[in-house]
């Protein structure tokens, strides 16, 4: 059997809405799967197998995507995850008349660009080292545009 939930099912079971015995039966291999926003690397190949599934499936023509519309979509935060995903990318299927789908074609909410905070990027980090580097490559990166790429 495999089962997944959104929830953190040990808290669950602290508050009593979850049994724990059936936690245990449950949880003899757990598989803990990051969600979508973290995994952005995979989003072009879920389109593009989601795009011919569908196609295939459906029994229409194939549709590609344009990599502009492929990168804003990589910047959408995915609180549905992959099902999330997979609705949008068929949405696009029947609605889209051309063969490509392109920035023009994306709807709200998925067509509004990220503006991270000014900090965002170094909490995504997994270690304090790893944002120090981050710190330090847009510090430097800054300097450099306010002194036109003079050192």
């Amino acid at each position: 059997m495999i089962a997944a939930s959104n929830k953190n099912l040990e808290d669950e079971i602290a508050k009593g809405d979850f049994r724990e015995d059936l936690y245990f039966r449950l949880n003899v291999v757990p598989v803990k799967v990051p969600p979508l926003r973290d995994r952005i690397a995979d989003i072009p190949f879920l389109i593009q197998e989601f795009l011919k599934t569908f196609a295939q499936n459906e029994n229409l023509q194939a549709k590609e995507i344009g990599p502009e519309a492929v990168k804003l979509l990589q910047e959408y935060e995915w609180p549905g995850n992959v099902r999330e995903l997979k609705n949008l990318i068929e949405r696009l299927m029947i609605t889209i008349p051309d063969k490509t789908i392109d920035v023009k074609d994306i709807p709200e909410p998925y067509a509004r660009r990220k503006t991270p905070g000014k900090y965002a990027s170094f909490f995504r980090c997994a270690s304090l080292e790893e944002a120090r580097k981050e710190f330090e490559k847009a510090y430097l990166a800054q300097r450099l545009a306010e002194h036109h790429g003079k050192i």
